[in-house]
């Protein structure tokens, strides 16, 4: 498995990021009761050096790992019993009154549904086959540590209610990414991109050289013979680079010398 690199989030993203889980924990609340009235307050953490390494006993959390095209890219963390605190509206059976039941029990497999339901909800894509299964605890740091896992916690202050997810840095920038451009917005035309900044240009009608003698030597009516023959164009030139921008040809606008645009670089005439 290759290592993700390091992700780092503006003060911006992180809210964005903050704002969309604590939406999906909404929404993803509302399709097992819809009257639940809980809100989620979600927190973000990056990733170990070490790994996940918070205690994972098999009596606090059970564990669901989410697979994408075969390669895992989220692992969930949930309390015990997570059926009896999803699925009980208030005043229901509490979560702990709730036994751990063996992998083939109907708890098991609503369980199980549970966590598909929530992983789908925040991170999985539906274009791409998906699986979601148990996952062994020990395998919990090595796998964080090698994708660089980031934190997502989420928490009902209101009775205590919480999980925990960890996503594969690859998935957190798909779910935060550095640039998004909406698609009701239309790009800007290239002069409104570019702005009204100035640029000097010349326009250079032919170049000589001479010795420093003859330069100092020059006097009124000396002829000096450029390296450019009749007819060939003028060079109009980025008085800051040198670059050449445009061939021109000589002419006149009233009273005013002007040049004509003959030739771009890279354009086809």
């Amino acid at each position: 498995m290759s290592t993700q690199p390091l992700l780092f989030l503006g003060d911006k993203r992180r809210s964005a990021l903050l704002a969309r889980a604590t939406e999906s924990a909404r929404r993803w609340r509302q399709r097992w009761v819809p009257q639940a009235a809980e809100t989620f307050e979600a927190t973000c953490e990056p990733p170990m050096p070490a790994g996940f390494v918070a205690p994972v006993a098999s009596l606090v959390n059970s564990c669901w790992s989410l697979e994408i095209s075969g390669e895992r890219v989220a692992v969930l963390l949930l309390p015990h019993a997570t059926f009896g605190w999803s699925v009980q509206e208030a005043g229901g059976l509490a979560a702990e009154n709730v036994a751990t039941a063996g992998s083939d029990s109907l708890v098991e497999k609503l369980e199980q549904e549970v966590a598909r339901s929530l992983l789908g909800e925040f991170c999985a894509d539906p274009r791409a086959p998906s699986t979601v299964e148990r996952m062994a605890t020990a395998q919990l740091a090595e796998w964080s540590r090698a994708v660089r896992a980031w934190t997502l916690n989420l928490n009902a202050a209101a009775n205590g209610r919480n999980f925990t997810l960890l996503m594969s840095a690859a998935r957190f920038e798909s779910l935060a990414p550095a640039r998004a451009v909406s698609r009701r917005d239309a790009l800007e035309s290239r002069g409104d991109a570019i702005g009204a900044n100035a640029v000097a240009l010349r326009a250079v009608a032919g170049e000589a050289s001479m010795s420093v003698n003859d330069l100092a030597e020059l006097s009124l009516d000396d002829v000096l013979v450029l390296d450019q023959r009749l007819g060939e164009p003028v060079a109009l030139v980025s008085a800051v680079s040198g670059a050449v921008v445009a061939a021109a040809s000589l002419g006149r606008s009233g009273a005013r010398r002007a040049i004509k645009i003959s030739g771009i670089p890279g354009h086809r005439n």
